[in-house]
């Protein structure tokens, strides 16, 4: 926590970039503008602005209240020289959920039953250059981050324990995740198949009747997280509809998006530029025999973790895991629908979780806890020294 604290503080003050800035006058803090008689007036955001304007779909809601409530006690002071926001305020809620997020995804972990996976997934988020940029950016992903694998989590506990409370944290956060960011859409469905999958089909010692209970729980937190995001983003998705019928929300997925979002999900950058121009463009195919080593070696732990869950009992977590990345292709496919990159950042802790099982498994099969232990962080390092060094340009960014 306190590297992605030392890492993402400086960026706090950062200009705001185009969606941000776009959010911040339409929906938070509002924008000067001239009026029927040519003069420039500032027409301050209304509530029903941060709510429901939703022309664009760059006003992540949930993310648009908090940074307005963090934004309410500043002042320009009437001086003509002061700006009319601040831009850490604006970012703070991004900066804790950010923060939180390497805490939820250490304990997704531990309630899986991985516990010193935990401590690599954790370092290998902080180091990733995604993680850096959208953790501390005004905009819903940092807080999609931090909820993601609380979702999973409570979902987990909910199923081994059955207890209310945890269905109810279940569905809260069910909830509190889509009106953060919508395009959590495809991590809410694959968690709730991995529900029934593990009520009705992987867990064979469950009596009728606890698997109707089950269900019906899992129906009810569901039902819980549905009613309050039908009220409140209803409105929005009418104008999210208008939105995708336009020109520039449609495009075609090919295989060139493919490998580059694979790449950006490995290490934060993609293998070709997208802006040859842009001395700020940092792209793996400069320096390919290192990238295709980290991206083989990133994707080869993944391929292990997926074993590992399957042979622990676990293979109903991997519909969570890994679903979400292909409802999201699949609806482009099939709805002729553009997905820019930054679209699946939500899904780099699920990512990084199984990677980090992947890379536990070598060390676990040291009999001795003590050389376990030791054999383990020896690995890590080992394995982030030269991950770290190769995103570190893309971290300075």
């Amino acid at each position: 926590i306190f590297i992605a604290a030392t890492q993402m503080f400086p960026r706090l003050d950062n200009s705001l970039w185009g969606d941000e800035d776009y959010t911040t006058r339409r929906a938070i803090i509002g924008q000067w503008e001239r009026n029927s008689e040519d003069e420039l007036r500032f027409r301050k955001a209304k509530w029903t602005d941060t709510l429901f304007y939703y022309k664009n779909p760059n006003n992540h809601v949930l993310y648009s209240i908090l940074a307005r409530i963090a934004h309410q006690g500043y002042s320009d002071g009437g001086e003509p020289g002061n700006l009319h926001f601040r831009e850490p305020l604006l970012r703070m809620p991004a900066f804790i959920f950010g923060l939180g997020s390497v805490i939820s995804l250490g304990y997704l972990l531990a309630v899986i039953g991985f516990r010193r996976a935990a401590i690599g997934a954790m370092f290998l988020l902080v180091l990733h250059p995604w993680y850096l940029r959208h953790a501390c950016e005004a905009r819903g992903y940092a807080i999609a981050l931090c909820l993601a694998p609380l979702a999973l989590a409570f979902l987990i506990k909910a199923l081994r324990r059955g207890r209310w409370r945890y269905w109810g944290a279940f569905g809260a956060v069910q909830f509190l995740l889509f009106y953060s960011y919508p395009g959590t859409i495809y991590i809410l469905v694959s968690i709730s198949l991995g529900a029934l999958s593990y009520i009705w089909i992987t867990n064979k010692g469950l009596l009728q009747s606890d698997k109707a209970i089950l269900t019906s729980r899992w129906f009810s937190s569901c039902t819980l997280a549905a009613i309050p995001a039908i009220i409140l983003m209803a409105p929005n998705l009418a104008q999210l509809q208008e939105y995708f019928a336009r020109a520039r929300a449609q495009g075609e997925l090919n295989m060139h998006w493919l490998r580059d979002n694979l790449c950006y999900l490995g290490t934060g950058m993609p293998w070709n530029p997208w802006d040859a121009d842009n001395p700020n463009c940092l792209f793996l195919a400069q320096t390919p025999v290192m990238s295709l080593a980290i991206l083989a070696g990133f994707y080869g732990f993944i391929l292990i973790g997926a074993w590992r869950l399957g042979n622990a009992g676990c293979r109903w977590i991997l519909f969570p895991l890994c679903v979400p990345y292909l409802l999201m292709l699949s609806h482009s496919l099939i709805g002729n629908v553009l997905l820019y990159h930054w679209y699946s950042v939500a899904l780099l802790p699920f990512a990084l979780c199984l990677a980090a099982i992947g890379i536990e498994y070598l060390p676990s099969r040291i009999q001795s806890i003590r050389l376990r232990t030791q054999a383990g962080l020896v690995l890590l390092t080992a394995l982030l020294i030269p991950y770290s060094l190769h995103t570190k340009a893309q971290r300075s960014l």
